[in-house]
């Protein structure tokens, strides 16, 4: 089965209205010698921006030139690790400097994309954090960006960088287990309540909030924290599918899916924020049934209590084979025959040569060194968005919900209702009333295989406003 085809993605551009260009002549390629230091800036310096420094800081051959966080606090704990890179709250004063090579980029979600565009028009290579887009328009903008100044552009998606994942594929392929019939990838992991403010929160004196906020919209926020709680407003962040999803939508799209190149057709969705009553409104607790050219694929977040697990996975995806089975997540994986007897093992050091990957294809100036190129992890990172679509156009359910109704939502699929009671056990468990809870519920919601976009009676104008976002001035993300 083949990547995404150029075609494919020159449609999914114009269908956003843009199409691929030249490279920049203004942003041509700047040759590196091969005893020359890789000039960093890192933007971004919460927990994972100050992790990826870190590393990048211990590399032979690079050097952080720059530190920009509009928080402060966090620029000035950063700078004391580094304290030869100048420190911005403004991170213009970085994309200005033609001394830098490359940034890295680990904001908020809301930012990913439109700053690694405004990189790349700087000229400057980009690594990106997960999700690297805040929904389905943004992503073909910034490989767009890639292509128009040909620009390295790696996502961190780091489980790409792991030799264990050409291991279980070559396994696979050599094994009896037959056609692939289904796959289900999990979220399970336990997060608490973010609080329920009775006034706004007021952003800290530390943080130059215009540039926090950025294309954002300045809507009032009742969480009791400004910072990684983001996550859970749909404003700023993309939810634990967006979070973690990635991740393990990216193995299974890798491993089992083969990147074929293609993307859902249809989708149904059920769940909502369940148990915390706080002041976000991403799911907790979510169930996505998607319809494939492959076959059909679930997507299951469970961040309430007493997660329980699917055949011993929690953060993870299983390959259900006509023979057999297989269970993987981060650094591992292991085979079953039909009988469930576990018969082969893997273990891998989840993706540690990912940064050097970066570094080396930005060093010789060549994207198809790169594992986890923006073009190759688009699919993937499409799929969380589509995701989070088809939750978000649905309709809270009146009544108690129950799993009759879950059930009948994909009742062609064979593999659904076992899903299904393992869902209905975990609501159980944590004493979830469906008639109080809101619960949404999206029957059908159709899409383009090729692009991600929503199509027919599902391609209404309330429907867009959630794979194409507005930015707030001055920090807009052109068509690219």
């Amino acid at each position: 089965m083949s990547n995404f085809s150029r075609r494919q993605f020159l449609k999914g551009s114009l269908a956003a209205g843009a199409a691929l260009a030249l490279p920049n002549a203004l942003s041509a390629p700047k040759v590196l010698g091969a005893n020359e230091d890789i000039r960093l800036a890192i933007i971004g310096l919460g927990g994972q921006g100050n992790g990826l420094g870190n590393r990048f800081h211990g590399m032979d051959g690079v050097q952080i030139a720059a530190l920009v966080e509009p928080d402060r606090n966090r620029l000035e704990q950063a700078h004391e690790n580094v304290p030869e890179a100048d420190a911005y709250v403004d991170y213009r004063d970085a994309l200005d400097r033609d001394d830098i090579d490359a940034v890295v980029l680990a904001m908020s979600v809301h930012w990913h994309a439109p700053m690694a565009v405004y990189a790349m028009e700087a000229g400057k290579h980009v690594y990106v954090e997960k999700p690297f887009s805040h929904n389905t328009w943004e992503s073909y903008q910034v490989l767009n960006a890639a292509r128009n100044h040909d620009r390295i552009c790696q996502v961190g998606t780091q489980q790409r960088s792991d030799p264990m994942q050409a291991e279980i594929k070559e396994f696979l392929d050599n094994s009896d287990f037959g056609e692939l019939q289904w796959v289900k990838i999990m979220r399970y992991g336990t997060r608490g309540s973010i609080g329920l403010r009775d006034e706004p929160l007021e952003p800290p004196d530390h943080v130059e909030y215009d540039l926090w906020l950025g294309p954002a919209q300045d809507q009032p926020m009742y969480r009791d924290e400004l910072q990684y709680d983001w996550h859970w407003d749909f404003n700023t962040g993309s939810g634990e599918t967006g979070n973690w999803g990635p991740h393990v939508i990216d193995d299974a799209y890798n491993i089992g899916l083969r990147d074929y190149g293609g993307l859902p057709y249809r989708a149904v969705a059920a769940g909502g924020r369940l148990l915390w009553n706080d002041g976000g409104d991403t799911p907790n607790t979510v169930i996505h049934y998607f319809d494939t050219e492959v076959c059909p694929v679930t997507f299951e977040v469970r961040n309430m209590p007493e997660t329980g697990n699917y055949r011993g996975v929690g953060t993870g995806y299983l390959l259900q084979f006509e023979n057999g089975y297989f269970t993987g997540r981060r650094g591992g994986g292991e085979a079953y025959d039909a009988d469930g007897n576990e018969i082969e093992s893997f273990s891998g050091d989840a993706g540690g040569g990912h940064l050097a990957n970066f570094i080396e294809a930005v060093r010789e100036h060549d994207r198809t060194i790169l594992n986890g190129e923006v073009e190759t992890i688009l699919p993937s990172i499409t799929l969380c968005h589509m995701a989070n679509v088809a939750y978000r156009v649905g309709e809270l359910h009146q009544g108690e919900f129950t799993p009759a109704e879950l059930n009948a939502l994909a009742s062609d699929f064979e593999g659904w209702s076992g899903q299904v009671d393992s869902f209905f056990e975990h609501l159980d468990r944590n004493e979830i009333d469906t008639e109080a809870e809101d619960i949404r519920v999206t029957s059908v919601v159709e899409f383009d295989p090729e692009t991600g976009y929503l199509a027919g009676d599902s391609d209404t104008e309330e429907n867009r406003v959630f794979q194409r976002r507005e930015y707030r001035e001055p920090y807009v993300l052109e068509e690219q």
